[in-house]
């Protein structure tokens, strides 16, 4: 099993923190669901695929072919082993600088340009691979005012995003990744959701975690799909906080009862005090 890096979520790694592992890999399959939309019966290629569990949600989805590649040799040996499918095909390869046969209807790079020192090489490599009619998607981390961690290179802010998509393909769309505290009611796993009500005014670029780019240089009508996605893991998280929310209560009561011991001896001591000064007093 390869492990964690402190960035590439590797899922069942040994020595990744269960519910950091856990968000991570909810915001990954987000994007790669949204991509898969549109990923039936398309070649597809996956630039910067990391370990490969994405490659193989778009394989799931019904892509004709994929082909899916990274940098890390270590990455694509996992993805071989665990993420195998008859229409997918795992490379290594630089996303600066490369070259397959034929163009793709559909390529996905997400996570990927934060780490490249040429990111317009990567537009340009992604454009001349991509078929008239092709949609790209991509995904890269809404800029802060510093770099999250030592392995990004570059974070894009909203207009140096739509700036490099404007550069390279005449249409494109921006969606947004949110990360949300989410309850469900339903009888059953619903495929789709009609009501969604927002506790707070959270659904929008201001609030963006990651930004999501489209692109195509055909028809943009091609843009109008993929549609909004959410992702829901398991209730480890909610379970954690419910722990630690009782833990809280009871040492929040234990500190209660210890300060209020504390007080008391305290007005002691000031009792015996006060009684001391006043025989002082008596005898001066």
């Amino acid at each position: 099993m390869l492990e964690f890096t402190g960035e590439r979520i590797v899922p069942g790694a040994a020595n990744c923190e269960p519910l950091f592992a856990e968000k991570m890999y909810v915001e990954y399959s987000a994007r790669y669901l949204l991509a898969s939309q549109i990923a039936a019966g398309a070649r597809v290629l996956d630039v910067g695929c990391g370990v490969g569990y994405g490659a193989r949600l778009l394989a799931d989805a019904g892509a004709r072919e994929i082909i899916a590649f990274d940098l890390s040799v270590g990455a694509i040996e996992h993805a071989r082993t665990n993420f195998a499918h008859p229409a997918l095909r795992f490379e290594n390869g630089d996303a600066t600088n490369f070259a397959f046969d034929g163009q793709f209807d559909l390529i996905t790079c997400f996570e990927l340009i934060k780490h490249v020192d040429d990111q317009e090489a990567v537009f340009r490599c992604i454009a001349a691979a991509l078929t008239p009619e092709g949609v790209v998607v991509m995904s890269t981390p809404c800029a802060l005012a510093q770099k999250r961690n030592e392995f990004h290179t570059n974070e894009y802010t909203e207009t140096e995003f739509r700036d490099a998509f404007a550069r390279h393909f005449p249409h494109h769309r921006l969606m947004v990744e949110i990360n949300h505290f989410t309850a469900l009611v339903t009888d059953a796993k619903p495929k789709m959701l009609d009501r969604i009500h927002t506790l707070h005014d959270q659904i929008g670029l201001e609030q963006a975690d990651y930004f999501i780019g489209l692109a195509t240089k055909g028809d943009p009508a091609r843009l109008a799909i993929p549609l909004p996605v959410m992702v829901i893991a398991n209730d480890s998280y909610i379970k954690l906080l419910e722990r630690n929310e009782v833990i809280l209560q009871n040492r929040r009561i234990t500190i209660d009862a210890e300060a209020a011991f504390v007080l008391g001896t305290m007005a002691e001591l000031k009792a015996a005090r006060d009684e001391a000064d006043q025989r002082v007093d008596a005898y001066a």
